[in-house]
This record gives structure tokens, sequence and C-alpha cells, in this order.
């Protein structure tokens, strides 16, 4: 992540934190039942 840049001094706005989430990829790793799920 080279465009990465942190600046620990000052917050993170709300639109900032979601564009840094944006670029996570996002991948399906399990499909786990809840207890309000039925088997």
């Amino acid at each position: 992540m080279k465009d990465c840049k942190v600046n620990s001094t000052l917050p993170l706005t709300t639109d900032q934190l979601r564009t840094a989430i944006a670029r996570v990829p996002r991948i399906p790793l399990a499909h786990l039942p809840t207890p309000l799920e039925l088997l």
C-alpha cells in the first residue's frame, strides 16, 4: 500500500475512513450459521 498515508496526530474524517476501508478487498471466507439461523 504505497499510497496509504498515515497521520496519527489527526483523527480521520468519516469520508477518509470509508475511502480507506473501500480499498480493502472483500473475500468471502466462510458462511457459518448463527444461533438464529436454521441449519
